[in-house]
């Protein structure tokens, strides 16, 4: 496009040139994503003059005092058997209404960036990204400080089948302690853990877990949720070690389908569960470990004399609990 004198060329890479009078050179690139994919979006932060723990004893909240919060961009991609999608288009993040871009050679040349978990501490703002076949980067105050994988995570990192570039590490968390977990797909010891002090270890789940592909992890009062393709949830608690296995059938978790494929906690800690088949929520998440009613249940309600389930058997992809308790769904060909 021309005008003015001016030409203008769009590319791919670096956004648009435009060339005046044939010699002056400027580069227009609009802050925006760097890639349209968005495979997982993580929110941080809590608004203007946050407070990190929401309570007021966060010893470094002064620092970050301002900080608006903002969204973790992850780009990378998985396809329905949960295999590499070789997404190359690094991580980014939104905040005071700008793009920031962390491109693939700035990520140790990883790629499928799939989760991610954000935390403040004394030395700083700390971001880890999880990469499906890489392991974990960490970034500090925005700037790259460490790559974890096998070799120097004392093996709580696994490779599958011993190949050492095929960690399939997935979601992340931290517990109310500030300590780091996450899941890595198909190993003997899928959950794994980076305390304060920076020690890693790793924990197994129970029996199966271990050849299952294992995706997203949701922590809740020292409980973790493990979202499995085809074996429904794991669970684990830290405080003892106990290790459940919610999945169908009465008695079992009474999932309508095995195939997990969102969830979430609400803020009367009760956890929603979005599978192929249809939505059902778990009111008392503890009775996994506790031996109380342990079945979860979808929701009923009357219309014209008919008592139906919400959504009926609609795959649900996506529950997310906003600050007003509110729970906004996304499904598969249902909006």
């Amino acid at each position: 496009m021309s005008t003015e004198n001016a030409f203008y060329v769009g590319n791919f890479q670096t956004g648009v040139l435009r060339v005046k009078d044939g010699t002056k050179i400027k580069r227009i690139l609009p802050s925006s994503p760097f890639s349209n994919k968005a495979f997982h979006l993580v929110p941080y932060g809590l608004g203007k003059d946050n407070d990190p723990n929401a309570d007021g004893t966060n010893p470094y909240a002064a620092v970050y005092r301002g900080n608006t919060g903002g969204v973790l961009h992850l780009p990378g991609a998985l396809n329905e058997l949960w295999s590499k999608a070789y997404s190359s288009d690094g991580a980014g993040r939104y905040e005071n209404q700008q793009w920031t871009h962390w491109d693939k050679n700035y990520l140790y040349g990883l790629t499928d960036f799939v989760s991610a978990a954000h935390e403040f501490t004394a030395s700083g703002e700390r971001i880890y990204l999880s990469s499906w076949g890489g392991g974990i980067v960490e970034l500090t105050d925005g700037d790259t400080t460490g790559w974890f994988r096998a070799s120097n995570t004392n093996g709580a990192l696994l490779a599958v089948n011993g190949n050492a570039n095929d960690l399939r590490t997935g979601g992340l968390t931290f517990d109310d302690e500030g300590n780091l977990w996450g899941v890595q797909s198909l190993v003997a010891a899928p959950l794994f853990k980076k305390d304060v002090e920076g020690n890693w270890s790793n924990f197994a789940l129970s029996p199966g877990a271990d050849g299952v592909a294992l995706k997203n992890i949701l922590h809740y009062d020292g409980m973790f949720f493990i979202q499995s393709r085809t074996n429904g949830i794991y669970a684990y608690r830290s405080s003892d070690g106990l290790k459940r296995q919610i999945s169908s059938g009465t008695g079992s978790g009474n999932l309508p389908s095995n195939h997990v494929l969102s969830m979430a906690v609400d803020q009367d800690g009760e956890l929603w569960l979005g599978t192929d088949e249809g939505l059902v929520v778990l009111y008392s998440p503890s009775n996994v470990f506790n031996g109380g009613t342990s079945d979860a249940r979808p929701i009923l309600f009357e219309e014209d004399g008919v008592v139906q389930k919400l959504l009926g058997e609609t795959p649900i992809t996506s529950i997310f609990v906003d600050g007003g308790n509110r729970k906004w769904i996304g499904t598969r060909g249902a909006g």
